[in-house]
């Protein structure tokens, strides 16, 4: 119990380290700050392939869900919606082996969207879609964008 309390103390002196002791607001107002600031910083790591894969190659993105990697900005926003309402109920605790899974998932998801643009990559799941007589080969390459994206979503929620 005395140990509770203690990480408590220690949370209190950080909060006002952090907000250099402002008498503007209350104590509570500002933990709640702090708090609902680290709960944000799991919404920009949910998003965050989605942004990376903005950010290498913006012309892949459509305003329709059907075409190219439009999908994902659909994907990240139903993410938002659902994310702030019910983020009072939810307690992310991205602790030791969760942690871990999440930036390996994180990592090789960042690898996989920037070796498509950048790397050979994309030029070979071109070659297996003609392997298997796909008829729309751009189309197989967009789904293995979504699913890469969809395997980083489930581990990243399941991990929270």
């Amino acid at each position: 119990m005395q140990e509770k309390k203690n990480k408590k103390n220690q949370l209190n002196d950080l909060i006002e380290g952090i907000m250099g002791k402002m008498k503007l607001f209350p104590g509570r107002f500002r933990r709640r700050l702090i708090e609902s600031r680290y709960q944000d910083y799991w919404l920009l790591l949910a998003i965050f392939p989605v942004l990376f894969a903005g950010i290498i190659n913006p012309g892949s993105f459509g305003f329709v869900w059907n075409q190219g990697r439009g999908g994902f900005i659909f994907a990240a926003i139903f993410l938002m919606i659902e994310y702030f309402d019910v983020r009072r109920q939810l307690r992310p605790s991205l602790s030791g082996r969760r942690a871990a899974l999440v930036l390996s998932v994180l990592v090789l998801s960042l690898a996989y969207f920037s070796s498509i643009e950048l790397g050979h990559l994309q030029i070979r799941i071109l070659e297996l879609g003609e392997l298997l007589n796909i008829q729309l080969s751009s189309s197989f390459l967009w789904l293995w964008d979504y699913l890469v994206l969809l395997l980083y979503f489930a581990v990243v929620i399941s991990a929270s």
